[in-house]
């Protein structure tokens, strides 16, 4: 029983000793070939198919038409653009001023409106949240911020001016 032991333990230990290796080589496999040949790309698999430009050419056009569609929407539903009094043009609203505001609209209209020899009047009541304008502007003058702070709240403010009462009336439009 010993002896076919130690047949058998040489006969593993002279077997692991071989130096030929059978593996095969992958790369001249006819199965592994066949398979690259299925997974590589024909020339023309990023070409589109007829359907494929179709669906693709119904797609933009249904897009375009829903953006026209909306185009139309919003100017039936748009109101024109507030026109800014032309008194703004005047040599009182000309001053050069730098402001960095960033809050309600009621106290920058004040103190824009004061620099220029005005009076603020305020219209209607003043919402719950007031509207909120940000300017950020150096050496402008002061007609051209008050446009840019009423362009900002144009859907909750008007604006008109009253050059023979020396005031400027702010109007809430009570959305």
């Amino acid at each position: 029983m010993r002896k076919k032991i130690v047949f058998w333990v040489l006969c593993f230990v002279l077997v692991g000793c071989s130096t030929e290796k059978n593996i095969p080589d992958y790369k001249e496999s006819v199965y592994n070939q066949d398979l690259l040949k299925a997974v590589r790309l024909s020339p023309d698999a990023f070409d589109e198919k007829p359907v494929e430009r179709k669906l693709t050419q119904a797609a933009s056009q249904a897009s375009g038409a829903l953006a026209s569609l909306a185009e139309v929407k919003k100017s039936r539903s748009m109101e024109p653009l507030p026109l800014f009094p032309k008194e703004l043009a005047n040599t009182d609203f000309a001053q050069l001023v730098t402001l960095d505001w960033s809050g309600p609209i009621e106290p920058v209209m004040k103190m824009l409106v004061e620099v220029s020899g005005y009076r603020l009047k305020v219209f209607g009541a003043t919402p719950t949240i007031p509207p909120l304008v940000s300017v950020n502007l150096a050496d402008t003058t002061v007609a051209d911020v008050i446009k840019d702070v009423v362009y900002q709240a144009q859907d909750q403010v008007d604006l008109t001016v009253d050059q023979s009462a020396k005031e400027v009336q702010l109007y809430y439009k009570g959305i």
